[in-house]
């Protein structure tokens, strides 16, 4: 694979609305591809996070985005 746009732990978590542990978990799995540059520094590439959200039930952003936060008991009531 191709490192051509790279994004930090922080950066790819953010984009699908996961903690950055959540991404180096992955990373470290095998389960999304990883960069590595320097001596100990990871990258994710851009298009592994694009492709992930094109091929799965994450959306690019999230209905609460921009509905705001869900009420208390709307939350107890699911």
């Amino acid at each position: 694979m191709t490192c051509t746009k790279l994004l930090t732990f922080e950066q790819a978590a953010e984009r699908i609305n996961v903690q950055p542990d959540t991404v180096r978990k992955w990373a470290a799995a095998g389960k999304l591809p990883r960069c590595k540059i320097g001596g100990k520094t990871i990258r994710i590439p851009e298009s592994a996070i694009e492709a992930l959200i094109a091929n799965s039930l994450i959306p690019a952003e999230p209905e609460s985005w921009t509905k705001g936060p869900t009420p208390l008991a709307e939350q107890k009531a699911r």
